[in-house]
């Protein structure tokens, strides 16, 4: 099972693909104590509502990296948006260098299904 380290899901942080595949009751537990300190803090409508779009693919990755501290993740979560704002979208007079002296773009999965 190429999920999880060694196949052991009862490790917290052992996840390695994280899109498209059923989820542990530990991690659904996080996620929703996750998605009720977002919407105690303003950051999601209420508990019932989705996670917001930049949001929904990584909140279970930004829980693992922060070992499922709910707090610690939301301050992960603003750092990222405010990081995402200050950077995005990329203007072409930024990369226009780049692009002329030509660069390869690498895309594909490693042997554990994670983008590389």
């Amino acid at each position: 099972n190429e999920i999880f380290h060694n196949g052991d899901a009862t490790n917290a942080g052992s996840r390695h693909i994280f899109l498209n595949t059923p989820l542990s009751t530990a991690e659904n537990t996080a996620l929703g104590e996750l998605h009720a300190l977002l919407a105690k803090r303003g950051m999601v409508g209420s508990e019932t509502s989705a996670f917001p779009r930049y949001m929904e693919s990584q909140a279970l990755r930004i829980l693992q990296a922060c070992k499922f501290n709910a707090s610690k993740a939301v301050d992960m979560m603003k750092i990222s948006v405010k990081e995402r704002v200050r950077r995005l979208p990329i203007a072409e007079e930024d990369v226009l260098s780049d692009l002329n002296q030509g660069f390869i773009y690498w895309h594909g999965r490693d042997r554990k299904c994670r983008p590389c």
